[in-house]
């Protein structure tokens, strides 16, 4: 037996809870790159400081900071692992989102 389609009142509660969604993981994805950035460029000013070469210097600096986040990661830097674990948790509150999808498939077939 098919389930039943969701209500109009459903749909829009799902779609604006979707919207809040990637907003939020936005914001914490955003934030996350800008920490990435400002700790490779004090870790380079450092290292300039102290007349010591920049690691991987000659790479592109969105790979640069990649490697770096990795990095930082791996040695378990806080500020590396605290903007990693918000957007975990922008991730982990998004996936209820997922189920918008589902409605507004519904939602279209039930007016076809």
């Amino acid at each position: 037996m098919p389930s039943a389609l969701p209500s109009t009142r459903e749909l829009i509660s799902a779609v604006e809870s979707a919207e809040r969604s990637r907003a939020d993981l936005q914001e914490a994805s955003s934030s996350s790159g800008g920490k990435i950035r400002e700790a490779l460029a004090g870790n380079d000013a450092l290292l300039f400081a102290l007349d010591k070469l920049t690691l991987d210097d000659q790479l592109p600096k969105d790979l640069r900071e990649k490697l770096f986040a990795i990095r930082g990661d791996l040695a378990g830097a806080g500020a590396i692992l605290d903007s990693e674990n918000k957007v975990r948790r922008a991730l982990e509150r998004a996936v209820p989102a997922r189920d918008s999808r589902a409605l507004l498939e519904a939602q279209t077939r039930s007016d076809s």
